[in-house]
């Protein structure tokens, strides 16, 4: 069988309904993911700002998890921001090297309301896969969230399916490793010169973005930050400049940054933000198509 990658990229974008009205059923891409009853949510931490859902489709039962809140007006989304800036690397229980400790602390908040609960009832009554996704914010906590169902002997490794859209950073070398070795199938999508993808960043990364007015007053913070040492996870899939998705590679990733020094030192530094946004970019060229009407974003 096939893999619908527009469907479960979509599964991902209604994470985005979790507090909004009509919830995940009534956002607009859930006629794409084909859900067959009532997504359950789950939200946790301070204004709600962490939040995921299990749900199932004819073909897979669906953990989403939702990024940076857009939801509860302007507070919840600065509380959001700032958990999103606690990137100093922690280790965590059980779980090989060390992850970003604000996304393992959203993980782990989202742990104690019991989503793992509702993913095992649900994987007992059939023989589906877990498919485990998310966009943005909600990429990066896509794998922490998959370790910790494998490390904590809930769901077993090869019946999940890793799937990350425009993921930051989860974690450091050492956590790379263990995730590629456990989930090797694992992939990541990420769109032209998209920063998100770049952050948490590594050493030469970081003296490039320190140039970005905004960042650079962020990063200058972190005195320790040559230390911390992140590396993406999954197997990329790179939606290149003429629109063709491309396997990263090493050389993949010089062109990067040549692009991504391209618009810091030509002025077009708002790209790297425009082009986070799934509709008219990375939507379009997974599921062909544009965006259903109605659906914007603020990511």
């Amino acid at each position: 069988m096939s893999e619908n990658i527009c469907s479960i990229l979509s599964a991902s974008l209604c994470t985005y309904g979790i507090d909004q009205p009509g919830g995940v059923m009534e956002n607009v891409f859930a006629p794409e993911v084909g859900f067959i009853d009532t997504p359950v949510p789950f939200t946790a931490g301070p204004k709600n700002i962490d939040a995921c859902y299990v749900g199932e489709n004819a073909e897979y039962v669906i953990l989403g998890f939702r990024g940076t809140a857009l939801g509860d007006g302007e507070q919840q989304a600065i509380i959001d921001w700032v958990n999103n800036f606690l990137a100093k690397p922690v280790t965590v229980d059980g779980i090989p090297g060390k992850l970003h400790q604000g996304f393992s602390n959203s993980v782990e908040r989202l742990w104690e309301k019991k989503f793992q609960d509702e993913i095992t009832a649900r994987l007992k009554k059939s023989d589906k896969p877990l498919v485990v996704t998310g966009y943005s914010k909600g990429g990066a906590l896509t794998p922490i969230g998959a370790a910790f169902l494998q490390k904590r002997q809930v769901v077993p490794a090869d019946r999940m399916i890793v799937r990350m859209f425009e993921p930051p950073r989860p974690g450091n070398v050492r956590f790379a490793r263990y995730f590629k070795k456990t989930f090797p199938s694992a992939l990541a999508y990420a769109y032209q010169d998209d920063i998100v993808p770049h952050v948490p960043p590594v050493r030469y990364v970081s003296q490039l973005l320190a140039r970005i007015p905004f960042l650079g007053d962020i990063l200058e913070k972190y005195e320790d930050i040559d230390d911390w040492n992140y590396k993406s996870v999954g197997k990329l899939k790179f939606v290149d400049w003429d629109d063709k998705i491309v396997d990263g590679s090493p050389m993949l990733a010089i062109k990067r940054m040549e692009h991504m020094m391209g618009l810091i030192f030509g002025g077009d530094v708002l790209k790297m933000g425009r082009d986070h946004m799934p509709c008219g970019n990375i939507y379009n060229v997974l599921c062909g198509r544009d965006c259903p009407d109605m659906a914007t974003f603020n990511i």
